[in-house]
């Protein structure tokens, strides 16, 4: 896996434009291209919805919501809802290459989770995606991102 170690930063809340789905992950390679073409499709045709990254946010082990980080939150419409991921204190791992390997960032968050007991991960994780040009030799890049408890 092309990663940075795992990191603890400080995660600003996000909005995003989704769709709400169950999941499994060999569903994944199909469901989030399908839910985000969806989610494109309400952008477009919404032009003062401002939008960037991609976005999947595993709300619970079967939920999640995929979609678009927009920069203001709207009313739902359309099977499309607008969501606040959290902010605060999160543990960060970068991703470059094959998607089909993607699990390998969520993987060393969980090494490093096992190997730091004092931090708690919470219930939901999310990936942002970033953007590269159908020509580009770059691969893919993205940032994996799961918040951490408060400490009691």
């Amino acid at each position: 896996m092309s990663e940075s170690p795992v990191e603890i930063v400080h995660m600003e809340p996000i909005w995003i434009a989704a769709i709400e789905a169950p999941y499994t992950i060999p569903e994944l390679a199909t469901l989030v291209p399908k839910t985000l073409g969806e989610v494109w499709k309400y952008l477009r045709a919404n032009p003062s919805i401002r939008h960037g990254r991609n976005v999947a946010y595993y709300r619970t082990r079967d939920v999640g919501l995929f979609g678009v980080e927009v920069t203001k939150p709207f009313p739902d419409e359309s099977g499309i809802v607008c969501v606040q991921l959290p902010g605060g204190r999160g543990a960060r791992a970068e991703f470059r290459g094959d998607y089909r390997r993607l699990g390998e960032a969520h993987d060393a968050i969980h090494a490093w989770l096992k190997a730091h007991p004092e931090d708690s991960p919470a219930d939901s994780c999310w990936e942002i995606y970033g953007h590269i040009a159908p020509d580009s030799a770059t691969p893919p890049f993205t940032e994996v991102f799961y918040p951490l408890r408060a400490a009691d």
